[in-house]
């Protein structure tokens, strides 16, 4: 599907075009527009149809509509008004960095004047199983369609990832009344988050009749039975694989674009090592203020990203200097009725403060290093987590201005 003004096939030397229709690509293309870019902005999608909201695939996978028409992010008029065109199941080939030209793999050749790489993140696979993933509009149809029919007749499901996402499809299963098995090699839920956070979640799940299986994995399925490789037999009329992503960052490290391990590589302006691309969302490696390189892989935090590069691109487009907001990561989950909002760094922390009660689902954990606040975890109290993200946006961005009055005076 395309919507919008279309542009040609080839040489347009003059375009913005987005390798990624989600919302970190979308809302860069949205903010070029709107900081006065007035020439083409090409969004290219492998999926079919419009953007849509991907938190709506795993929040509450069961009770939710995922029709198109639900999901998706805006209306085609939206997308026609603002000069937007969107080019749904168009993969993207190669990018000639020295021509200035996105070749598609349906042979059509776009010329650009900047580019934003979006091309997001795919579920890694349990090796010698047979697992569902979950991560497309198409992938959420099918597993919402099968939890479905395992509900109607009491059946029972193995989950194998103890992430956010594997816990959200197993609270979802498990208030439809399946039995759920949640298996994972670490020895607490959602091992990336704090320690704290991690028995909160654990708790929850257990009250609520989810069999958590920590240290374990999948040793072999034989039909609907899955062995564990502590030796323990579940049954399962299906395995979800929700063992985390990989970044999608071939396509630039073919282009000579500096890529790690951990994905494309940005400075502070979500800009790559290659003028005039930038990166943002699940394939983007960030810079931490506190040391090293982290991908945010949720969806506020891609939000954020694709602000950050859309203003990037258009004042470079424009001429204008550009000195960027810090960024602070943000992300939330809902489960079992519980709210729980996650911001900034608390991995970076050597200190927690607790106010209220964890385990009643009213708490704020905030974390420290030095004294100085890093992140905070809010259970239930979402307008806390927002409190939050100002604080740590405001002493960055005073930061930021120190550093830049020091250079300064140093010259």
């Amino acid at each position: 599907m395309t919507t919008g003004s279309a542009a040609a096939a080839g040489g347009v030397s003059e375009a913005v075009v987005v390798v990624g229709s989600g919302i970190a690509g979308i809302t860069a293309a949205e903010t070029v527009r709107a900081q006065g870019f007035a020439g083409p902005i090409i969004v290219l999608g492998a999926e079919p149809g419009l953007p849509y909201r991907r938190t709506a695939l795993s929040k509450d996978i069961l009770a939710a509509d995922l029709s198109p028409e639900r999901i998706r992010l805006r209306a085609a008029e939206y997308w026609a008004d603002r000069g937007i065109e969107i080019r749904s199941e168009s993969a993207v080939a190669s990018i000639d960095t020295d021509g200035r030209i996105v070749r598609l793999e349906s042979g059509d050749e776009i010329g650009y004047r900047a580019v934003l790489l979006a091309t997001g993140a795919r579920p890694h696979a349990i090796a010698n199983v047979a697992a569902t993933t979950l991560r497309t509009h198409d992938e959420a149809l099918a597993l919402q369609a099968r939890l479905t029919e395992i509900a109607e007749r009491g059946g029972a499901v193995v989950i194998v990832g103890a992430g956010l996402i594997g816990l959200e499809l197993a609270a979802s299963a498990r208030d439809k009344g399946i039995d759920v098995t949640v298996a994972d090699t670490a020895d607490r839920p959602a091992p990336r988050l704090p320690r704290q956070v991690s028995a909160v979640l654990a708790d929850l799940h257990r009250a609520h009749g989810v069999d958590l299986q920590l240290g374990t994995s999948i040793a072999s399925v034989d039909g609907a039975t899955v062995t564990l490789s502590n030796g323990q037999t579940r049954a399962a009329d299906l395995v979800v694989a929700a063992i985390g992503v990989r970044a999608n960052s071939e396509l630039a490290a073919a282009a000579g674009i500096a890529v790690s391990d951990i994905g494309i590589e940005v400075d502070g302006r979500q800009a790559t090592s290659t003028v005039g691309i930038y990166a943002a969302g699940d394939a983007a490696s960030v810079l931490s203020p506190f040391g090293g390189r982290s991908r945010a892989e949720h969806w506020l935090a891609a939000q954020d990203q694709g602000k950050a590069a859309g203003a990037a691109i258009a004042a470079e487009l424009a001429g204008d200097d550009h000195m960027p907001a810090p960024l602070v990561p943000h992300a939330w989950t809902i489960q079992f009725g519980v709210n729980l909002q996650f911001v900034g760094w608390p991995e970076a922390s050597d200190e927690a403060q607790v106010e209220g009660d964890p385990s009643a689902g009213d708490a704020v954990i905030r974390f420290l290093r030095d004294g100085e606040l890093t992140g905070a975890v809010a259970i239930g109290r979402p307008p806390v987590a927002r409190a939050v993200k100002a604080e740590l946006v405001e002493r960055l961005s005073d930061a930021a201005r120190d550093d830049v009055a020091v250079t300064a005076a140093a010259r």
